[in-house]
């Protein structure tokens, strides 16, 4: 089987808009890539439950978006619901400059296939809050400490140009 053909930027401009605009319609975010990987991924997962009877009961995003078009499952919509007002909030929020350091993260939560994109979601649910109120200004992400080690988030207080770690 590999007849399957998702294309993504059409299933994000239909069911989470917002997401679409946070990162933009350009080239640039190597959509054909994306598809080709998510379409691989889903074409294994309905082989594996056509051939083997087995099927993986982790949801990736593009799960919980199907789920909600075609089974209508009440769950899946309220978190695509969440999902579409965070990255509402976003885009009134966040900058330009502040987005495109977020599109990394973005496509990282377009790329898994597993539950694991929900710990994305909430690191952007926290930045929102942080940002909500322009208190905070991002600066980077993925910022490495000398000590090695990995934070989410730089970012700077407005009112006092204290930098925090998140």
């Amino acid at each position: 089987m590999n007849d399957l053909n998702i294309n993504l930027k059409d299933v994000l401009r239909n069911r989470i808009p917002e997401l679409l605009k946070f990162v933009g319609e350009d080239t640039s975010f190597s959509w054909a890539s994306l598809n080709k990987k998510i379409n691989k991924y889903h074409i294994k997962k309905i082989e594996n439950y056509v051939y083997d009877n087995t099927m993986v009961n982790e949801c990736s995003l593009l799960d919980v978006i199907l789920i909600a078009i075609v089974l209508k499952e009440r769950s899946a919509i309220l978190l695509l619901n969440y999902i579409r007002k965070l990255f509402e909030n976003l885009n009134k929020y966040l900058i330009a400059n502040e987005k495109l350091l977020l599109r990394c993260k973005v496509y990282d939560i377009l790329i898994n296939f597993d539950h694991k994109y929900l710990n994305f979601l909430g690191e952007f649910s926290v930045l929102c809050l942080f940002c909500s109120n322009s208190i905070y200004t991002l600066l980077d992400v993925e910022y490495e400490l000398p000590s090695g080690k990995k934070i989410d988030y730089l970012v700077r207080q407005n009112e006092d140009s204290k930098i925090e770690q998140m």
